[in-house]
């Protein structure tokens, strides 16, 4: 009898072991290895992080991150410096580059915002809109400023308006950033009616007025003191100076100039060999002759040109140089001198104009070559800063193939020097 209420027990014991067991344990179990995969692919959502309901901070994290991965530069316009244009008709371009389209024609005081400088282009913005403006055509004064330290003289409205002049030492003439005249040339101030070009300074309205003394002209032919000045130099100098006594305006104090579109020279080894050859020249005429340069690798201003040539007690100054333009078939010779009204060296007006016009006529005679005229103009520092009869000697132009090749070759040059003597010879004359 007790065997059998042990046995019991231990059955007893046993059921209850087994019924104790929990379900949800087995049923987890199934959901390993058989609801998975769905549990994985398919997110469960519950109610209370719904949209509606979503938490606080889950709300605010999820605003917050386009804001967060748009930097906040990208949705702001770049600041940038003040800066005027320098000059009339200035091509304001699509790139930094003579090849770039022309969007439009800025002139001063047209007020730029200046990004950025790139060798010689400026990145700016004009009326809205960005573009490339050669940095000779840029000032960081404000004309109206200027305006208010003296009265600068205007070019004259019958004749035609400065256009651009972005690669002239200052006083010098060659191709530069320039835009089209009526009949395909590029314009300058007073340029000759023919479509070419005189590149030189250019200067805003505004600037102080001091008049230079003139330099007395020795009569005795023995003592006759030419300076010679072979325009540009191997590097450019974009640092500014003034552009003539007493002047708040300022531009660069020398560039690059012009090259050959058929020899590939640039303007400074042109100029140089026939400075050189016209120094020669002078020498064996007897004239006493002063070079204000005769290696490339130099850094003269064209205030310091002309302070040189000051210096050598010069009775003439002459500058040589080849000009450019955008038009290949503009050909010819072209001198400059300041005109009557030049606020710093009207007293040079009569004395530069002779000695330029000698100068044309006999280089015509001796070359044969088309007779462009002579151009007055106020806006070279080369000019400006002249204490005695100066003028600018533009020997053709080269970017015209033909007078390309042909200021390439020693008979040429001899004809370009012997009607630059033979001018200078009938000044004195005179």
């Amino acid at each position: 009898m007790l065997m059998k209420k042990i046995a019991l027990l231990v059955i007893l014991c046993l059921l209850f072991s087994s019924c104790s067991k929990s379900p949800a344990a087995d049923n987890s179990s199934d959901t390993d290895t058989s609801a998975g995969t769905d549990t994985l692919t398919q997110p469960i959502v519950s109610p209370e992080l719904s949209a509606e309901n979503e938490p606080e901070s889950i709300a605010e994290t999820a605003q917050e991150v386009p804001q967060e991965s748009v930097p906040n530069e990208t949705q702001e316009s770049p600041t940038g410096t003040p800066a005027w244009i320098y000059g009339e008709n200035v091509n304001f371009r699509e790139a930094g580059s003579l090849d770039a389209g022309v969007i439009t024609r800025l002139s001063a005081p047209q007020k730029l915002t200046l990004f950025s400088i790139n060798g010689e282009w400026a990145f700016v913005e004009a009326n809205g809109t960005q573009g490339y403006v050669h940095t000779d055509y840029i000032t960081l004064e404000d004309p109206a400023e200027a305006a208010g330290a003296a009265n600068l003289s205007t070019t004259p409205e019958d004749e035609p308006q400065i256009e651009n002049l972005a690669a002239s030492t200052g006083g010098g003439v060659s191709l530069g950033e320039v835009a089209l005249s009526s009949g395909g040339g590029l314009l300058s101030d007073n340029a000759s009616p023919d479509g070419g070009s005189s590149l030189g300074d250019t200067a805003p309205a505004g600037g102080a007025a001091s008049p230079a003394d003139t330099a007395p002209i020795n009569l005795e032919r023995g003592v006759l003191t030419v300076a010679i000045d072979a325009g540009h130099q191997a590097k450019g100098n974009n640092e500014h100076e003034p552009i003539g006594p007493g002047a708040s305006s300022t531009k660069p104090k020398v560039s690059y100039g012009t090259s050959g579109i058929s020899s590939g020279v640039p303007e400074y080894k042109l100029t140089l060999e026939v400075s050189l050859k016209l120094r020669d020249e002078l020498t064996a005429r007897g004239y006493n002759v002063f070079m204000v340069r005769e290696t490339h690798e130099v850094n003269i201003s064209n205030r310091e040109r002309a302070n040189m040539a000051t210096q050598a007690a010069a009775d003439v100054f002459v500058r040589i140089h080849a000009d450019g333009s955008e038009n290949t078939s503009v050909n010819g010779i072209l001198t400059l001198s300041p005109s009557a009204d030049n606020p710093f060296v009207s007293n040079l007006y009569n004395s530069s104009y002779a000695l330029s016009e000698s100068i044309l006529s006999a280089m015509v005679e001796a070359t044969g070559a088309k007779n462009r005229g002579v151009s007055k103009v106020d806006n070279m520092s080369g000019i400006n800063w002249a204490t005695m009869p100066v003028s600018i000697i533009e020997m053709g132009l080269m970017t015209n193939y033909s007078e390309d090749e042909l200021m390439q070759t020693d008979e040429y040059q001899m004809k370009l020097v012997n009607g630059i003597a033979n001018g200078i010879d009938r000044y004195f004359a005179e």
